[in-house]
């Protein structure tokens, strides 16, 4: 099998994460209970529902800086969240992949971040068996197209496309 390495970067809300570590692929249940957090999940929500969970080096004391966050964090879908009577938000977010900070910045009442999401994909590439039984079949598909005379040469050329 080979390997594809993918690198987008994107614009998410971020949620600090204070003695928590996400990590992709791996769901993580926490509350949220900062108006900074709860309205970068209200921002996640009303679009795709990813986030960038990273945490902090240090406690932070008013305005949030990127030097106060480790450089890599969890890009993670938000999976469930309910708002408690108390104000707070219970969240389940599902880890997706690996994200470098590149930039981050105040937007509106929450904290977005320019992130490098890297993600690796297994990419199948045909072997000699597979090769030969697609041949086969689009060997077939023609004798198919001169016993039935009723098959159009575009259904034909369709299904060869999508074998091929």
């Amino acid at each position: 099998a080979q390997y594809l390495e993918k690198a987008d970067k994107l614009t998410l809300p971020v949620i600090p994460l204070g003695g928590i570590t996400a990590f992709p692929a791996i769901p993580v249940n926490f509350e949220l209970t900062d108006d900074v957090s709860i309205a970068a999940a209200d921002a996640a929500n009303a679009t795709d529902a990813f986030v960038f969970l990273i945490s902090l080096q240090a406690p932070a004391a008013n305005e949030l800086t990127a030097d106060l966050f480790y450089k890599t964090g969890t890009v993670a879908k938000i999976k469930q969240s309910v708002k408690t009577p108390d104000g707070a938000m219970r969240v389940i977010f599902e880890g997706y992949a690996r994200g470098d900070m590149l930039d981050l910045h105040h937007f509106a009442n929450y904290y977005t971040a320019s992130v490098l999401v890297k993600t690796v994909e297994q990419i199948s590439t045909p072997d000699l068996r597979d090769e030969a039984m697609l041949r086969e079949g689009a060997r077939l598909l023609d004798e198919m197209k001169n016993l039935i005379p009723t098959i159009t040469n575009d259904v034909i050329k369709t299904a060869k496309e999508i074998i091929s």
